[in-house]
């Protein structure tokens, strides 16, 4: 098995020239969003990487800490692992596809579940730096009053203990 067929035919979908790298890799941009396909041969399976979008800038650790929880069982990520890009300061949503019994239609299905799912994100991550940005005004606000920092917002998440 090889990842040949499936790049073919999402070539022929998007109408572009995909080639893996050497190492099994390709990027390309599909409605927006940039991807990263990774071929791993032992398993038979692609990882797709989409990135969401940027940190804004304001409170990140906080934000990291709300994006590392939404990865709690893969439950808020719809089986895709969020990740964090230091070097480029992008959030990214990872995806493993394995190919075992997957024809080249479902797999184009499911890139597509999965730009269109990074949309969501976004949206998400949006509303986030919004919020702590506007935390971090509201804090520098009461500190020029003499008054006390708001607190953030969220409430602790409760765990499932194994």
């Amino acid at each position: 098995m090889n990842a040949t067929p499936y790049i073919e035919a999402l070539g022929k979908e998007t109408g572009m020239d995909i080639t893996l790298s050497a190492s099994g890799a390709a990027a390309l941009s599909l409605g927006g969003r940039n991807l990263l396909i990774q071929w791993i041969e032992a398993t038979h399976s692609f990882i797709i990487y989409v990135e969401v979008g940027a940190l804004g800038g304001w409170r990140n650790g906080e934000i990291c800490r709300l994006l590392l929880a939404s990865n709690f069982l893969l439950a808020d990520t719809q089986g895709g692992a969020l990740s964090y890009n230091d070097a480029t300061g992008m959030v990214g949503l990872n995806f493993p596809i394995p190919t075992y019994g997957l024809d080249t239609g479902d797999f184009l299905k499911t890139v597509n579940n999965i730009v269109l799912f990074s949309e969501t994100w976004k949206a998400r991550l949006d509303a986030m730096n919004k919020e702590q940005e506007a935390l971090t005004e509201q804090a520098q606000q009461a500190v020029l009053e003499g008054g006390e920092a708001p607190e953030p917002s969220f409430t602790a998440g409760q765990f499932l203990r194994v």
